[in-house]
């Protein structure tokens, strides 16, 4: 993996997805070598803003990467054990769009 890539679901009852974004490892975290799956994860994409959020591994950095603006910023430092963060999941059981399928 080289890049991270954003799709967002436009047509729910068609599963149709469009690419959102895409954006290169180097240039959200410069040229150091990683490796994604195992130095990074990805805790959230929030449905109503444009930001990432990731966990850096290896000195436990809470990472946001703002897609409008193209901009990373180092939240904190997290506490060990740093792999047992839970994201918020909104809840969309009354989105109109989404009452259709079910």
């Amino acid at each position: 993996m080289t890049e991270l890539s954003v799709g967002v679901l436009e047509d729910y009852d068609a599963e149709e997805w469009n690419l959102k974004h895409t954006v290169s490892f180097s240039e959200l975290f410069g040229e150091r070598s990683y490796q994604f799956e195992s130095d990074y994860d990805v805790l959230t994409i929030p449905p109503d803003q444009n930001l990432v959020f990731f966990i850096q591994h290896w000195d436990y950095k809470l990472i946001s990467y703002d897609m409008d603006r193209k901009e990373v910023c180092a939240l904190c430092t997290l506490e060990r054990p740093h792999r047992v963060i839970a994201p918020y999941v909104p809840y969309f059981s009354e989105t109109p769009m989404l009452s259709k399928k079910h």
